[in-house]
């Protein structure tokens, strides 16, 4: 009986370093939500087919589904910054590898500003003669100091 080979040491296939959760934290980290799409509150998927050369850039993209021409363009921007590795070396040949990757786009939440302030404030007893016993019925007075800022 004969062997086969396997088929990820045939012909490798292009890794990013740290695995798909890498790249995915790569991709929203860099990806910028274009402002016509942030005034029409646009959100869906544009999945982009890369081609990845031997080397481990991506030389070429697709979109397969897009959105806005906007959000298609950014897409294509993030998906030419990725670099892929390989772990296994290529034997004899350059071998172009397809990849399709979904980019979401969803518009960012609007953070409510909230206003803070500051209150400081002291409590200081009236200048009252001490030695004096209060008579019955006065009553004690406090100033109060209060800063905003």
């Amino acid at each position: 009986m004969k062997k086969g080979r396997k088929a990820d040491k045939f012909i490798p296939k292009p890794l990013y370093p740290g695995g798909p959760r890498k790249m995915s934290s790569f991709i929203y980290s860099h990806l910028k939500y274009p402002e016509d799409a942030i005034k029409d509150q646009i959100k869906g998927t544009v999945r982009i087919k890369i081609e990845i050369d031997f080397t481990g850039k991506v030389i070429g993209n697709q979109i397969i589904l897009g959105l806005t021409p906007s959000c298609n363009e950014e897409a294509e921007r993030v998906a030419n910054l990725l670099k892929f590795e390989f772990h296994h070396k290529l034997r004899k040949g350059k071998i172009r590898y397809y990849k399709t990757l979904n980019i979401k786009f969803s518009p960012p939440k609007k953070v409510k500003k909230s206003i803070t302030t500051h209150i400081n404030y002291s409590i200081t007893p009236s200048k009252h003669d001490i030695s004096k016993k209060p008579k019955k019925g006065a009553s004690k007075t406090y100033n109060y100091q209060i800063n905003i800022s």
